[in-house]
């Protein structure tokens, strides 16, 4: 009996097949640094949470409301430019705001510093009371949940479930 069809000229296995090499023409260098650039302000502000997590302030990031204080200002003027809903989204936040240190000081709070988390990304965050309530369909924590009906749905859900 032969091999099977789909096997001819390929591996025996999905496993042992190797990935297509990448067109090195499609690769944009820019997009490539702005998402490592990302993902290095995402282990930083990981850094900070884990901080709170780990006194027990929350069990997971998406329980967490809170304000980060970029170290300088240039840092801070290229996170803002990305937003605040985009960055809360990359760190699966419910709320993020972004505040200067003095800024930082001023809010009511339990604060982090920056040696805690060994990072020089951030001045230091400061987790803010969570008094937002929690979708039953996304787990998220958002200001809309209670202000509509479905009164258990965030917006963007209630949306979504209009559209089905």
């Amino acid at each position: 009996m032969g091999a099977p069809a789909w096997s001819v000229g390929e591996p025996a296995s999905v496993h042992l097949a190797r990935w297509p090499e990448a067109d090195a023409d499609l690769l944009d260098e820019d997009l490539l640094a702005h998402w490592e650039w990302l993902m290095d302000v995402r282990r930083d502000a990981y850094a900070l949470l884990e901080v709170f997590r780990r006194k027990g302030r929350f069990a997971k990031h998406i329980e967490a409301r809170v304000a980060l204080a970029p170290a300088d200002e240039k840092e801070r003027a290229a996170l803002a430019k990305v937003g605040t809903d985009a960055l809360a989204a990359l760190l699966l936040v419910s709320e993020l705001q972004l505040v200067s240190p003095e800024e930082a000081e001023a809010l009511d709070g339990e604060r982090a510093e920056a040696g805690e988390a060994d990072q020089k990304r951030f001045a230091s965050a400061v987790l803010l009371p969570q008094n937002y309530q929690r979708c039953e369909r996304c787990w998220n924590r958002w200001p809309s949940v209670g202000q509509g009906e479905p009164a258990d749905l965030c917006e963007r859900c209630r949306t979504v479930i209009a559209q089905q």
